[in-house]
């Protein structure tokens, strides 16, 4: 397999995570405004934790990485997450928070009081798990690649931002500045992704490494689609136990 077979095999994993995505009945009733306010609610409380659990398992990767390519790439990343400086806006938990309030969900609260659903902590400790503990390659696949890819577009499919950032303003009477972070991470994670596949394909050789990386990449893919499955929960499950200081 060539290096650009392999790329294109991993761009079209990706295509078929968006596609299933994007044609899942949750995702067509938030493109339609027909989504439970409850549902977005419990959605975007959740992300309070996925917010923290992605930045903190990026430090952790980028610690290990040795590679100049995939070193340049993750502080580049780190370093938008934790200051917006590269896209002019602000600390990416900074417009998470924003949106919160937004909501109706203030900082402390959520600090204090949110408790982290079993989808949601599914992929936050699978973020951590592969930043620590798989080859870096493969935490290069999760974080990178699977991770920022389902913000990126693809196959004209949109990304998770775009389909959230266009149904809350068109339809949940959500402002540009309320909803700021979906609107960054729309076009933020596009490159990102990108470069995680050509780098990947750089430095992957062995058809053993090829299976691990597709493993972890439909390890992500998975595990944000459970994360997504948020229709069913009430509010008040993400209220039941003060877990959000394991998170600060």
């Amino acid at each position: 397999m060539t290096n650009t077979d392999f790329e294109s095999e991993l761009k079209d994993i990706l295509l078929q995570s968006a596609k299933a995505r994007n044609e899942s009945p949750r995702m067509k009733r938030i493109v339609a405004g027909k989504e439970p306010q409850e549902a977005i609610d419990v959605s975007v409380v959740q992300f309070y934790f996925h917010t923290i659990g992605f930045v903190r398992a990026l430090r952790h990767l980028y610690a290990r990485v040795s590679i100049p390519e995939f070193r340049a790439e993750l502080g580049e990343g780190l370093y938008e997450e934790e200051t917006g400086r590269i896209t002019n806006t602000a600390p990416h938990l900074d417009l998470y928070f924003q949106m919160a309030e937004a909501f109706g969900f203030p900082r402390d609260k959520l600090i204090a009081e949110a408790y982290c659903l079993p989808e949601t902590a599914a992929v936050v400790n699978w973020y951590h798990y592969a930043a620590t503990s798989l080859d870096v390659l493969e935490g290069v696949a999760v974080l990178n690649f699977a991770a920022e890819g389902q913000n990126a577009e693809i196959g004209g499919f949109p990304g998770i931002s775009k389909v959230m950032y266009d149904a809350m303003t068109s339809h949940y009477g959500k402002t540009h500045d309320d909803i700021m972070f979906y609107y960054v991470h729309d076009y933020a994670d596009q490159e990102h992704s990108e470069a995680g596949a050509r780098n990947l394909t750089r430095y992957i050789k062995t058809p053993e490494q090829r299976e691990r990386v597709r493993t972890a990449i439909q390890m992500t893919n998975d595990a944000w689609a459970g994360m997504s499955r948020f229709s069913d929960r009430k509010l008040g499950e993400c209220w039941k136990h003060p877990s959000g200081a394991f998170y600060q």
